[in-house]
């Protein structure tokens, strides 16, 4: 069985939510933008969202981020999954 490896370049994944491609164009939902710090009594700036692949093990790799991102962040390598593993990706 192989499993996605879902790389994100952030020093060109600028603003994830000003953006959102590949958040609307994966069909499995596998992207999440997340707060890269989160502060007390006030909301993180638009500007320190950070993109991770929260949901890699479910990546079809159908390859529309990678095709679509207007920044080239995002690749994808298939690696195989060894024994023993069961399967989980962290992101």
């Amino acid at each position: 069985m192989l499993i996605p490896e879902i790389k994100i370049n952030q020093e060109l994944c600028r603003s994830p939510l000003e953006c959102a491609v590949c958040l609307s164009v994966c069909p499995q939902a596998v992207f999440k933008a997340k707060p890269a710090n989160v502060y007390k009594f006030r909301e993180t700036p638009e500007e320190e969202y950070t993109l991770k692949a929260v949901y890699r093990v479910d990546c079809s790799g159908c390859g529309r981020c990678v095709r679509e991102c207007p920044a080239g962040a995002i690749s994808i390598d298939f690696k195989p999954l060894g024994p023993g593993k069961e399967g989980r990706a962290d992101g």
